[in-house]
């Protein structure tokens, strides 16, 4: 199991999510950047795993939606070769803030490894820094 796998499944279901055309759960009217607006603190916290809300206010197509994510979940974990028990924790974080929507996924995988990483736009792509050189590359995940 690769960690990096584990990542690339939680970004492309967060960011189907945040998509508002969400065809991995078949819903096609989510808005969760505007929950996240509407929620204290402007986030919205998501767990993957268990398909629910750990922060947050959420809209009831949201709520709905997140139920069918595990199973949208378990499918991309199959095609990627990977178990569904690789995961110990897999949760997103949207938000809105003055730089535009966004959202940071956090990913443990069974041997414990935890990583968390910074994504904008949609689609979602990482978030851009500058490196010791000055070269603009993306921003690492943080562990």
């Amino acid at each position: 199991m690769k960690h990096a796998k584990l990542q690339a499944i939680v970004h492309n279901v967060a960011d189907s999510l945040g998509s508002g055309i969400s065809l991995m759960t078949g819903f096609y009217d989510l808005d969760v950047y505007r929950d996240a607006h509407n929620s204290p603190g402007k986030t919205l916290r998501l767990d993957l795993l268990g398909g629910v809300v750990m922060e947050g206010d959420a809209r009831a197509n949201l709520i709905a939606a997140l139920q069918r994510v595990p199973e949208a979940l378990a499918a991309q974990c199959t095609k990627a070769g990977v178990s569904w028990d690789d995961f110990h924790r897999a949760e997103v974080v949207y938000r809105v803030d003055t730089v535009g929507p966004g959202f940071t996924i956090l990913v443990e995988d069974r041997a414990g490894k935890s990583t968390e990483t910074d994504y904008m736009g949609s689609p979602a792509k990482r978030e851009k820094a500058l490196d010791a050189y000055g070269r603009v590359v993306p921003k690492p995940s943080r562990c």
